[in-house]
């Protein structure tokens, strides 16, 4: 019965530590890595907030040697923890959303820093509780803390991933504005609002492309780095028309962009 729970607590660790990092992946580049959006939906989503208390607290119990190491109590909590888990895979379950996620290099560099992290956050949980009640109870009280702090952990790789992601977007930016510049005779028309810019970018587009080679930016693509990448990707020396869709989430956002291709209205 016990090796039964143990396989069964390992696998809903495995499912829930999966589903929520590819979750908060998910949602934070939805919210454009900014940690203000993130924090935002944190509070907009409160019970997926506070659900992960239950495990803080059954990671006190493992940790803390409130639990006694009769076979009930560990049978106890053990079904407690799987139960626990079943109900975080259900929350982190892939949802429809505006998006799909987009695993850029960006994405798998931020999951190798999260695989790295929780791995080291693992060892130290899973050496300091083994220490006080036993190799088994550290490396279950690991996989618990894991699986509870995954959105967390992303984030905090992100934190640790900054600098290099800052310099490689400078990089990306500095070669879209001098691929812009090489274009003298491009215009380029900025489109923003609360609502409406991406249908009015393909309205100028059909009517503008009568007469004009037109590049746009695809879909809602109107993030800086959006525009960086369709620059950089789609912009051609016989293009006449840049249509730009500029997206204002975020206080700057705008004069990001303008900063990135000057626009000529």
């Amino acid at each position: 019965m016990i090796i039964l729970l143990f396989v069964l607590f390992f696998l809903a660790a495995g499912v829930s530590l999966v589903l929520g990092i590819r979750h908060t992946l998910h949602m934070f580049q939805l919210n454009s890595y900014q940690y203000q959006a993130q924090g935002r939906y944190f509070k907009t989503h409160l019970f997926q907030t506070v659900y992960p208390v239950i495990g803080l607290v059954l990671f006190g119990v493992m940790a803390g040697g409130l639990a006694s190491t009769s076979v009930a109590a560990t049978t106890m909590i053990g079904i407690l923890a799987i139960c626990y888990m079943a109900g975080l895979a259900f929350l982190y379950r892939p949802k429809k959303a505006k998006k799909k996620l987009v695993i850029t290099a960006r994405v798998k560099r931020l999951i190798l820093t999260t695989v790295i992290v929780a791995l080291l956050v693992s060892i130290l949980s899973a050496v300091l509780v083994g220490a006080a009640r036993g190799s088994w109870w550290g490396v279950l009280a690991a996989a618990l803390l894991v699986t509870t702090l995954s959105p967390y952990l992303v984030l905090l790789g992100n934190l640790i991933n900054k600098p290099v992601e800052k310099g490689i977007n400078r990089w990306y930016i500095n070669d879209a504005r001098r691929m812009l510049k090489s274009c003298p005779n491009l215009k380029i028309i900025g489109i923003t609002g609360s609502f409406g810019k991406t249908s009015v970018k393909y309205y100028l587009h059909t009517l503008l492309s009568a007469g004009f080679d037109v590049l746009m930016t695809p879909e809602s693509y109107n993030t800086p780095m959006g525009v960086v990448k369709t620059v950089r990707g789609s912009l051609k020396a016989t293009h006449e028309i840049f249509l730009c869709e500029m997206g204002a989430r975020h206080v700057g956002d705008i004069k990001e962009i303008c900063d990135i291709v000057d626009p000529h209205m």
